[in-house]
């Protein structure tokens, strides 16, 4: 009789508590900057992460706003893609005629941005013009720029000689010719990228730095041939707001320190360039205060210019080379975020290198022994978690390929038309990223001690 009675008091008391409120995680979908394919394919997952969780935590997106320029990215997404020589049978490559019209589409597109391209009168160093810069701003922009021209002409003829391989007839070493060409233009993009991001962030550290506005008016919304892959100039935004004014609105809407209330944690998903967050000062103390931050692959490719985000995240995007397999090892098989994965499995994907990265100042997850396309041994991480202030920070690389994320992909992404990693690869992929979001939302305990692993 009185264990019945316990019990009934127990359960009694059970039902009385009240259930947990679901984490609230806000997807950042808005890139100022290359356009990742894969942004809607990361979002779906997440969202779907979300239903299968029983209730543990909940999805709000910019891309719901109504000022999201989701047509304006779709329209960019497919002007590059269209131009991008096809890998496979001859079947899937484009026709003469269209090559020769999309050179000429990208020509023109560089000569606005500064790339050199046709119908350009000379290139420039910059995509953009500095609003409003004063003379001292603008000298010293024009000699930082010099030593740029030279690698905005070697983008131009590196594109054009990528254009005459992929118009030449199959056959034998037709196909390695346009892979290398393709891996040259990589190299030449990201030699330009990287000049001009050392460029601006010698003139931030000067008395001559930069406003926002003239950051943004200077690297344009979108880079003429594409920190973190191949760019392309975006489509035209709907009349009345320009693309940059709606990623401000969008970012103010969700990213405003009053709102940043509702939230408990925040992924980045693949964004790209300096994002106008409305108060960059209290978005750092939101984290550091308490609350998650997720990046996923590009988001190291955004706020080069904000040293906080970079401290925060761990490291900066400095380039990556051509898709290809590598061993992925894995250097803390004790923590829930790399549970099972075994050491060396293959994963092909668009590797990443990192600047302003220390490995004592990160708890490393995943990570490369060898550089994945020069084969040079070495730390290379992939993924990492970290605390800030008393905030949770989970970041991978991976994530740019369909296949990486997407189980029933039927390609590796729209360049690689091929379906190179299995099933087994984008189910593991995706339960890391669930178990580094349910990190940064504080569901689940990690070791995240910093130091060298």
């Amino acid at each position: 009789m009185k264990k019945t009675l316990l019990l009934s008091l127990v359960l009694a008391l059970a039902s009385s508590i009240p259930a947990a409120e679901p984490k609230r995680l806000l997807l950042v979908t808005v890139t100022s900057g290359f356009v990742h394919a894969a942004i809607p394919i990361s979002e779906q997952m997440v969202r779907d992460m979300a239903k299968a969780s029983g209730g543990e935590f909940t999805i709000i997106s910019t891309s719901d706003s109504p000022n999201y320029p989701g047509a304006e990215y779709k329209a960019t997404i497919d002007a590059r893609d269209a131009r991008i020589p096809r890998e496979g049978a001859p079947d899937n490559r484009l026709s003469a005629a269209q090559i020769q019209a999309n050179l000429a589409n990208g020509g023109a597109a560089a000569g606005r941005a500064g790339g050199g391209g046709r119908g350009a009168a000379a290139p420039a160093a910059f995509p953009g013009q500095a609003t409003g810069a004063s003379t001292t701003q603008q000298a010293a922009l024009t000699a930082l720029g010099q030593p740029i021209i030279p690698l905005v002409t070697k983008v131009a003829d590196a594109r054009t000689a990528l254009g005459a391989a992929s118009l030449a007839g199959p056959g034998p070493g037709t196909a390695g010719d346009i892979k290398a060409k393709a891996d040259a233009l990589a190299a030449a993009e990201q030699a330009l990228a990287t000049a001009r991001a050392d460029a601006l962030a010698k003139i931030q550290s000067s008395p001559d730095r930069l406003s926002a506005a003239q950051m943004l008016a200077l690297s344009g919304t979108a880079p003429a041939g594409g920190r973190g892959g191949r760019g392309g100039a975006p489509a035209a935004p709907a009349a009345g707001m320009t693309l940059a004014e709606k990623n401000a609105a969008v970012l103010k809407e969700y990213l405003s320190p009053e709102v940043l209330k509702n939230y408990d944690a925040v992924a980045f998903l693949s964004t790209v360039g300096e994002l106008p967050l409305p108060d960059r000062d209290a978005f750092f103390k939101w984290v550091a205060d308490g609350h998650g931050f997720i990046g996923i692959h590009a988001a190291s490719d955004g706020l080069h210019m904000t040293p906080e985000y970079i401290k925060m995240l761990g490291g900066e995007f400095s380039g990556h080379g051509s898709h290809s397999e590598v061993a992925v090892v894995n250097l803390d098989p004790t923590s829930p975020l790399t549970a099972g994965w075994k050491n060396g499995i293959m994963i092909t994907e668009e590797w990443y290198n990192f600047k302003n990265y220390d490995r004592s100042q990160v708890h490393v997850l995943l990570a490369m022994e060898s550089q994945p396309n020069s084969g040079a041994p070495g730390h290379y991480p992939i993924s990492w978690i970290k605390p800030y202030g008393t905030g949770r920070v989970f970041y991978t690389s991976l994530g740019h390929r369909d296949d990486v994320l997407d189980p029933k992909a039927d390609i590796g992404d729209a360049e690689f038309k091929v379906r190179y990693n299995p099933p087994a690869t984008a189910l593991m992929v995706q339960q890391h990223i669930l178990t580094g979001i349910r990190y940064a939302l504080g569901l689940i305990k990690a070791d995240d001690a910093i130091g060298t692993r």
